[in-house]
């Protein structure tokens, strides 16, 4: 059965589901239904600016310390990450976005920080985020100890030992988090291989539990890391994540 406020969107549009859904709220909450969605949305306003209060803080400790003098950020970069940061719950994410807006706000940053990655950032979920940072390292350190000129073409690297570390049996979390990973083209990951035919001639497939960052995975892991350096090291030049050890 239909309710009013479901009514309400469908013939007449977002207003008057409002409208709806303020009458319902005036009946489950009597007198005190007024106070009650303005007590509501003052603690979300309250939880939103306190999120990206602290996002600036530690933004600008982390400049201060690199002794940076910040400068403008366009605001087609700036306000996504106001808008992530603010709805931020995670302390690891929250500091990638302070990191990113230190690097976007750094004059000093090789880096161009994409607005794109703000969005990317807003949809990562905690361990995603972690999943990605280590495969970016596994890889970066095959890069940095293989010989050059190197001939292959992809960087696979094998994460059945993350897997195990992170989702444990969980295969299917494992999936879902890797396909968004793989959807926001931060990572490409590697198809099942052919293992063999059944009697009845159907096909046997074997999970390939290889990854690989792309270049925009890379920068967008280093964007989210203060000072972030540009990459450069990629299928034959030098590479170094932030904080590594430079080259010689």
């Amino acid at each position: 059965m239909e309710t009013d406020i479901e009514k309400a969107l469908t013939q007449s549009g977002v207003p008057a589901a409002m409208e709806a859904a303020k009458d319902f709220l005036m009946k489950i909450a009597g007198p005190a239904a007024e106070e009650f969605g303005l007590l509501l949305r003052d603690k979300v306003w309250l939880w939103r600016f306190k999120n990206a209060t602290s996002m600036l803080a530690k933004s600008q400790r982390m400049l201060k310390e690199a002794g940076i003098e910040p400068s403008s950020v366009p605001l087609k970069t700036l306000v996504p990450l106001f808008e992530g940061a603010s709805l931020e719950e995670d302390d690891e994410l929250a500091t990638k976005w302070a990191a990113l807006l230190a690097n976007a706000a750094s004059p000093d940053c090789s880096l161009r920080i994409h607005p794109g990655f703000a969005q990317v950032l807003s949809q990562l979920s905690p361990t995603g985020a972690r999943f990605l940072d280590e495969v970016a390292k596994a890889q970066e350190s095959y890069l940095r100890e293989s010989e050059l000129p190197r001939s292959e073409e992809r960087i696979w690297v094998a994460v059945t030992d993350l897997i195990r570390d992170y989702y444990g049996d969980r295969l299917e979390d494992f999936d879902v988090m890797a396909g968004n990973l793989q959807r926001l083209g931060l990572c490409e990951i590697a198809p099942p291989s052919f293992k063999e035919h059944t009697e009845k001639g159907e096909s046997i497939y074997e999970r390939d539990d290889h990854m690989e960052i792309t270049r925009f995975g890379f920068r967008f892991v280093v964007a989210c890391c203060f000072p972030a350096t540009e990459p450069r090291l990629w299928r034959g030049e030098i590479f170094r994540l932030p904080g590594g050890e430079p080259e010689h």
